[in-house]
């Protein structure tokens, strides 16, 4: 059951979800910012490939905190 999972276990879920949520968000303001510069359909999809690899190398990297 959910309520059984520590508390830093939730946050890492929410702060995933967020993670998608925001490169959505981001792909189709921007997105739609690059189509009417290139004019081209092509742009979505470039911006969205763009924020999924910076956002999964992200994931990546070491983070440092407190002890």
């Amino acid at each position: 059951p959910i309520w059984r999972r520590p508390f830093g276990w939730l946050r890492k879920l929410a702060d995933r979800t967020m993670g998608r949520v925001i490169v959505v968000h981001l792909t189709i303001l921007l997105g739609t910012a690059v189509m009417a510069w290139l004019d081209s359909p092509h742009g979505l999809l470039a911006v969205f490939i763009l924020l999924k690899t910076i956002v999964d190398l992200g994931t990546w990297a070491p983070r440092g905190g407190s002890r």
